[in-house]
């Protein structure tokens, strides 16, 4: 008598051989002749944002004029639509202050384009309201920064938290710019 009784070993795996079936025989594959799959080669990480600096000469631009100057009046047209209470907030102390200023002030460099939160023509200033994501971007807004001193323009950063906690110490900041 046969006995066909057949036994399962739970969480049992087969070794995975290397090799391959050819013409009915298996051939061991050796180490050094198995194909591999190929790795991608590791991509530079970029930096996060561009420096603001002249580098015109050394990049192809990616847009025309008229598309950088249509996509910075969008820009512009939806952070107007758009702003921050910290924002708000101070183009509220400028009104009490009595100063004229532009929003979101657009200025052209090549196929790139800034826009300043608030801009003081008479005093060739820009004020920046820097909220949390300007806290990572600091070697972004340091070439902002030099960009605007090229032009002959002073660059006033004030902290969201700043403006909307304490407005009586930014406003007599302002005014001590302004006078």
């Amino acid at each position: 008598m046969k006995c066909t009784k057949s036994v399962v070993i739970p969480n049992f795996r087969k070794p995975r051989l290397k090799g391959a079936w050819r013409n009915g025989v298996w051939i061991k594959s050796s180490k050094k002749n198995s194909k591999q799959p190929k790795r991608r080669k590791q991509i530079a990480r970029k930096a996060r944002f561009k420096s603001h600096e002249n580098t015109l000469k050394t990049y192809e631009r990616k847009r025309s004029p008229e598309e950088t100057k249509r996509y910075a009046l969008h820009c512009q047209s939806v952070r107007l639509s758009n702003p921050t209470p910290a924002e708000t907030a101070f183009a509220e102390i400028l009104d009490r202050i009595g100063s004229k200023y532009e929003r979101e002030k657009i200025f052209f460099y090549g196929d790139r384009f800034a826009l300043a939160d608030f801009y003081l023509p008479e005093m060739q200033i820009i004020i920046e309201c820097d909220g949390q994501s300007h806290r990572e971007q600091k070697r972004h807004d340091v070439g902002r920064d030099r960009y605007f001193n090229g032009l002959g323009i002073r660059t006033i950063r004030f902290d969201n938290r700043a403006i909307l906690k304490t407005p009586e110490t930014v406003e007599a900041i302002v005014r001590k710019l302004i006078s």
